[in-house]
């Protein structure tokens, strides 16, 4: 996701590191800066673990799943295209597997 993110021209990266933080740093190095959850109560919580990070950056955040490494640039960019370009306050991308078995 990392790759993905950078790919469709994300101009700051926030890795939320919790449990494992120093292998997940010492994996991805300088790639990203790192918020540390230290409790992990969810994903909005770990969100609020990069506000300090991303400050008064003005613009729109994406959050994504470290575990979904499926996903393309391509898709990230028409995402948020049509995000910004209908004025919606959130965008959700989802999928629909037939067999989600393995996911």
């Amino acid at each position: 996701m990392l790759d993905t993110v950078k790919a469709a021209n994300c101009e700051k990266v926030v890795v939320i590191v919790g449990h494992g933080a120093e292998k997940v740093k010492a994996y991805l190095g300088d790639a990203a800066e790192y918020a540390l959850q230290g409790e992990q109560l969810g994903t909005g919580h770990a969100v609020l673990q990069a506000k300090e990070l991303i400050g008064d950056i003005d613009g729109t955040t994406i959050v994504v799943c470290g575990d979904t490494p499926l996903v393309r640039a391509s898709t990230v960019e028409a995402m948020l295209k049509l995000h910004e370009e209908s004025g919606a306050a959130a965008t959700v991308l989802t999928a629909s597997f037939a067999d989600p078995a393995g996911y």
